[in-house]
């Protein structure tokens, strides 16, 4: 997993990490997420449901796309918490997220983020498309 990105001039900076798209992966993205939003002041709240909104997102990318890394980047603004994960050029989402049938065993991971953010939406992250979510700090 690698750190990059230059400090902003945020409430926080933020992060920026990259790791290989396969789910050994998800519990180090969840560790570094959860860790740095202690450091940026974040309650355990905050913690516990953005290290579930990544560990959501980021199984999308590896289970869905056909990306060969997960690039996400969390930071703290003065007013909101935002979690970005990309690259989501291949998942077609958004378009009506609602919670499935209850006899599907899979598909509840967008529903369960929705819920636990403000806004999500699809950004243009450059090369590629982002899930960008935010929430109120």
């Amino acid at each position: 997993m690698n750190d990059s990105g230059p400090p902003t001039n945020r409430a926080s900076p933020g992060v920026d990490l990259r790791a290989p798209a396969d789910t050994a992966q998800l519990s180090e993205i969840r560790r570094r997420v959860r860790a740095y939003v202690a450091e940026a002041g974040g309650t355990d709240d905050v913690a516990d449901d953005l290290e579930l909104v990544v560990s959501e997102l980021a199984t999308n990318v590896i289970e869905h796309t056909s990306s060969p890394t997960v690039t996400v980047r969390v930071e703290r603004t003065a007013d909101d918490w935002i979690l970005q994960v990309a690259d989501v050029d291949d998942l077609g989402i958004l378009d009506h997220v609602e919670l499935p049938d209850r006899r599907e065993v899979a598909g509840r991971g967008l529903f369960v983020v929705a819920a636990l953010v403000d806004e999500l939406r699809i950004v243009d992250d450059g090369d590629h498309h982002a899930l960008r979510c935010t929430r109120r700090a």
